[in-house]
């Protein structure tokens, strides 16, 4: 007898709350509907442009690493000259620079080695006036 005292205690407190739980099936379907509407039209649409701006984003890294190897690769071809060219220049004496600066008119080769080499040495480059026009 207790058995079925409990039972009908049972069927009547789920008779109380179907409504309560068939209230919460509907609220959840419409909860879901708008949130598959919302994807639809708001997340699908960004979904779209990240995609496209990966895509840019892509192709721009392998522009910049194609940049990379070209830069490197002519860096590995200008640096020995750049050494050499420094090590050239630690050879130069003052008494070298002496013997040109004794030139009146020094040939326009050596003008512009002597430019370069002030380039190089990071020193500016004087000129001095001429004789006829001593500004």
């Amino acid at each position: 007898m207790q058995q079925q005292d409990e039972v009908i205690v049972m069927q009547r407190d789920i008779n109380e709350k179907q409504p309560k739980l068939e209230e919460l099936e509907v609220n959840t379907n419409l909860l879901m509907k708008e949130l598959e509407e919302k994807a639809r039209t708001e997340v699908e649409p960004m979904r779209e442009r990240i995609r496209h701006e990966e895509k840019l984003a892509n192709t721009d890294m392998l522009i910049a690493q194609d940049i990379q190897i070209e830069c490197t690769n002519d860096l590995a071809t200008a640096l020995p000259i750049l050494l050499s060219a420094k090590a050239a220049l630690d050879t130069i004496k003052p008494a070298h620079i002496n013997e040109i600066k004794v030139l009146q008119n020094p040939p326009p080769h050596v003008k512009m080695v002597l430019h370069a080499v002030c380039v190089m040495l990071d020193r500016k480059v004087e000129k001095t006036p001429k004789k006829e026009n001593p500004k």
